[in-house]
């Protein structure tokens, strides 16, 4: 059975090539194309850096952190995450007046656990405790 946010994602609105050629608003378009990307590819590391791009693009902290996250948990040592991070740092150091407190907050307390490393350990952690109950890594 079809998960509802995955019928959602791909049977939002029909494609019509005319319009795709020449999209309005090209960031609601790339948006759209992005949600069906998160979910059947959410284990690819490009995945996450393009949603970034794309949120950066139309400035949605956010949702621009959440792909940060997610790509830290599959690759921390990635050479574009890495720009990204710094990035996102600056932007966020820029426009910390006009964001909301609570944002703010939030932003920062993941900033500092992504610079920590401990999302990595999380990551590790998750990794042995499913090794130990004998299951394999799916993982590609």
């Amino acid at each position: 059975m079809m998960n509802s946010n995955v019928y959602s994602a791909l049977h939002s609105e029909p494609l019509i090539a005319k319009d795709l050629e020449r999209p309005k608003d090209a960031l609601k378009e790339a948006d759209r194309f992005l949600k069906p990307l998160q979910i059947f590819a959410s284990n690819r590391i490009e995945t996450h850096l393009l949603a970034f791009e794309v949120y950066y693009r139309r400035n949605k902290p956010l949702l621009m952190l959440q792909s940060l996250k997610r790509a830290c948990r599959l690759d921390h040592q990635n050479s574009k995450l890495s720009e990204q991070l710094k990035l996102f740092s600056s932007l966020i150091n820029e426009k910390r007046a006009e964001l909301n407190e609570n944002v703010s907050e939030v932003i920062f307390t993941e900033l500092n656990r992504i610079n920590s490393g401990e999302l990595n350990n999380e990551m590790d952690n998750l990794t042995s405790s499913v090794e130990s109950l004998g299951l394999k890594n799916t993982k590609s």
